[in-house]
């Protein structure tokens, strides 16, 4: 369910499911938690409510489970223990970004008044985050038409609508001016829920590429949030990339609205990476993994961790040595743009 008033529908549908009591697992703040709340006392529906992990969760008594937030409340919701939750519904209410769940939810939420109420800095974070599920599943072995089409059209949503949805909201204006800012706003968050749902489509039929599983291992190794080192991350990679599919970043440049004209190849990629930067700065999000609070001593076994991880199934358009992995960790550590 997407659009304004889709977790209010989701609690009707819910409600219409015969659910009487669910869990709620979250990392959220209060605020969107009561959002949440509401809607389900709205439609007669109990709650319990866990924060951490799934090895602490009772699902005794409830209907279904409902996560509400990024990644880990979805994986922590997908990830019941065993012989726990067996055949309850799982219901994914997202705050941003593209992760509902290891698994496929019963049902997924993604309501633009719920991410309005998220700090700018969440909504720029999961704006950057599908612009790399987009950018990867593009250039995945593993993409096709449907695929091509659905991150393509995400990326062109994406350098549209994430500096207006992560510019805030304060109005000191006249009325009529602030409800045309807001209306505004509002249509920003609505299409970029659409930008990472889309994303989303297109990770599930090709695949994550070295950005994700470099970020996996600062994350991981430096207690970093995994959307910020990924931001940090992806004109890097790119860069690389570039060096083996110089062509695909002709279709890339038109989706983020640069004026390439007849340029070469090799300028068409510039232009590319240069808007990635500059999209990230216009929306303040880090420059490097320095100042995400990364050690450099930890570069080598990050290096170790994204090989391991890449194993045989890789799916991106080159494969690196750990020597090239380390060197893109390098440039990512102090790069400044």
């Amino acid at each position: 369910i997407t659009g304004s008033g889709a977790l209010q529908r989701a609690g009707e549908d819910m409600k219409a499911s015969g659910f009487k009591k669910v869990l709620i697992v979250t990392d959220q703040e209060e605020d969107a938690v009561q959002t949440l709340v509401d809607a389900l006392e709205k439609n007669g529906i109990a709650h319990s409510q866990v924060v951490g992990t799934a090895a602490k969760m009772d699902v005794d008594g409830c209907d279904g489970i409902v996560s509400l937030g990024g990644g880990s409340p979805h994986e922590g919701g997908d990830r019941i223990p065993p012989g726990k939750g067996i055949g309850v519904p799982l219901v994914c209410i997202n705050t941003g970004g593209v992760d509902l769940g290891a698994g496929t939810p019963d049902l997924a939420v993604q309501d633009p008044e719920l991410a309005m109420s998220m700090p700018t800095g969440v909504t720029a974070s999961a704006g950057m985050d599908a612009l790399c599920v987009a950018t990867e599943a593009y250039l995945s072995t593993l993409s096709n038409p449907v695929t091509d089409a659905c991150a393509l059209h995400a990326i062109r949503l994406i350098f549209t609508y994430l500096r207006p949805a992560a510019s805030g909201m304060a109005c000191e204006d006249h009325d009529d001016v602030c409800q045309r800012k807001t209306d505004n706003h509002m249509k920003a968050h609505d299409m970029l829920s659409y930008a990472e749902y889309l994303a989303g489509m297109a990770l599930n039929s090709s695949s994550t590429g070295y950005v994700t599983r470099m970020a996996n291992q600062v994350s991981e190794l430096c207690d970093i949030p995994q959307r910020e080192a990924k931001a940090v991350l992806l004109p890097v990679v790119m860069e690389y990339n570039a060096k083996h599919v110089p062509e695909l970043f002709v279709d890339l440049s038109k989706a983020m609205g640069l004026n390439c004209g007849d340029n070469l190849k090799e300028r068409v990629v510039l232009l590319v990476l240069a808007g990635i930067k500059k999209l990230g700065r216009d929306i303040g999000m880090p420059q490097n993994l320095r100042d995400l609070g990364a050690r450099r001593e930890d570069l080598e076994a990050m290096v170790a961790g994204t090989i391991r991880d890449a194993g045989s199934m890789d799916t991106s358009p080159h494969q690196p040595t750990s020597e090239e992995v380390l060197q893109m960790f390098e440039q990512a550590y102090a790069q400044a743009y």
